[in-house]
């Protein structure tokens, strides 16, 4: 039985849909907790908890240094039985809006694989100001926080590349058939078992369209003959938005190979984004919140 964890860059990435995509397979099933279950997201503390641990360790009580690894090790393996459960399925799938403590991912888990799924940071930030998430400068903030966590987790971690998987939000809406193909493989389930024709109308679930009659975001199916397009969240920005976007977040955007718009920069670029910086760190004052 093997463990699959899918990570989404932020939500509005795409994570409950790669999910659904993934247990229409026979052999795959969701994990014995509820569906977002951020089980990555609080190893920082089992971190701190196995350093404490550590620190009473003494050399002359035979302390070998990699016992705290194997300690982490078996906190991990006591993980993954719980997410297992009971299931005799082939494949359990755990999921996770949130990159937070990625780095951390390998001290605790020795066979699970890992998913990152990301979207374009500005559909992203668009899909999250319409569902009421946040605003478009904590917006640009988390999108790329956590595009840089999980570029650098690349860069440091390329002796597990086999068990990591870069998922495209856009490689799903556009080319179906071909990505499912790449992410059934990585996960070892066999294709000619995965019914492709019910994966085309899996449900969207949770689109910043779909509102109360009082504008309020709701977790709804997307009707199947609706206008749905998630591509072109951002086509309305003004030159405002994309030069705010492109200071923030370009350079990330570019190296998980987006485009940005409005690229040149000018007198104007720079007036525009210090009278976006004047007005965050004003809200950031009067509010007295640290900066995200």
């Amino acid at each position: 039985m093997s463990l699959i964890f899918i990570l989404g860059i932020t939500g509005r990435s795409g994570t409950n849909y790669l999910y659904n995509l993934l247990l229409t397979h026979p052999d795959c099933e969701g994990s014995s907790l509820m569906a977002e279950d951020f089980i990555i997201y609080g190893l920082d503390q089992l971190d701190k908890y196995t350093n404490k641990v550590a620190s009473k360790w003494k050399k002359e009580w035979n302390y070998n240094p990699k016992m705290q690894s194997k300690l982490k090790k078996s906190l991990g393996k006591g993980i993954e039985g719980f997410l297992k459960n009971t299931s005799t399925s082939k494949c359990i799938v755990s999921k996770t809006p949130s990159t937070l403590n990625i780095d951390r991912f390998f001290d605790f888990f020795q066979e699970a694989k890992l998913i990152i799924i990301i979207r374009d940071g500005k559909n992203v930030v668009e899909s999250g100001v319409k569902s009421n998430f946040w605003n478009y400068e904590m917006g640009f903030h988390i999108w790329d926080k956590s595009a840089k966590r999980i570029l650098n987790f690349l860069k440091n971690n390329k002796p597990f590349s086999d068990r990591i998987l870069l998922v495209k939000y856009e490689n799903l809406i556009n080319s179906l058939s071909e990505e499912m193909a790449r992410v059934l493989d990585y996960c070892e389930l066999d294709f000619d078992k995965y019914n492709m024709n019910k994966a085309k109308h899996t449900k969207i679930l949770g689109s910043s369209t779909v509102k109360t009659k009082e504008k309020e975001f709701v977790w709804k199916v997307i009707p199947e003959k609706s206008n749905f397009n998630p591509l072109n969240r951002s086509l309305h920005w003004n030159k405002t938005l994309h030069y705010r976007y492109n200071r923030k977040c370009g350079d990330s955007t570019q190296k998980f190979g987006y485009s940005t718009k409005h690229p040149k920069k000018g007198i104007t670029y720079y007036l525009i984004n210090l009278i976006w910086d004047v007005k965050y760190f004003y809200i950031i004052i009067k509010n007295k919140i640290k900066p995200i």
